[in-house]
């Protein structure tokens, strides 16, 4: 699977944001 991780500089605890769609791309129901 590729995947684009990205990390702060600081070791601190930060919320997180997770983009999933499906196969065919985004559709109203995902959006």
């Amino acid at each position: 699977m590729t995947a684009y991780v990205a990390r702060p500089k600081k070791d601190k605890k930060y919320p997180a944001i997770l983009v999933i769609h499906e196969n065919r791309g985004l559709n109203a129901h995902i959006e």
